[in-house]
């Protein structure tokens, strides 16, 4: 987290505009999940704006809670993209996008088998939303 610049922002299909201390907090709550996760790049294209693209796939091994989902002990591959824009103070905002619909799939969540796990994934965005 040290090469991230005061008030950047971390954004991805889960959560948007996360910083500071709620970066933490998320990070730890993945790294939980998911204690294998790691990131096999495939391409990374960068710019002299200070952008830079990475092609990749997020692998790793459900272990633990995610967003109110208990741990399915599924592995997942997830294509993914990642944009991130760097100044000289360091990563100014990183933003992540992974297909959704794969890493359901891949974690068994689809209908009928995720309506038992409804309430509690509800339950987690109606606390975190009164915060």
């Amino acid at each position: 987290m040290d090469e991230m610049a005061e008030g950047s922002t971390f954004t991805d299909p889960l959560e948007a505009d996360l910083t500071g201390e709620e970066l933490h907090e998320y990070t730890a709550a993945i790294f939980e999940a998911f204690p294998d996760i790691r990131i096999d790049v495939k391409r990374v294209i960068a710019s002299d704006e200070g952008v830079t693209a990475i092609e990749c796939n997020y692998v790793g091994t459900h272990e633990g809670p995610l967003e109110g989902i208990p741990p399915t002990g599924n592995s997942v591959v997830v294509p993914s993209m990642t944009v991130i824009d760097v100044s000289a103070d360091g990563i100014t905002s990183w933003r992540d996008y992974w297909d959704q619909q794969t890493f359901t799939e891949q974690l068994g969540l689809e209908f009928p088998a995720i309506v038992p796990l409804v309430p509690k994934i509800v339950l987690r965005k109606v606390r975190r939303a009164v915060r």
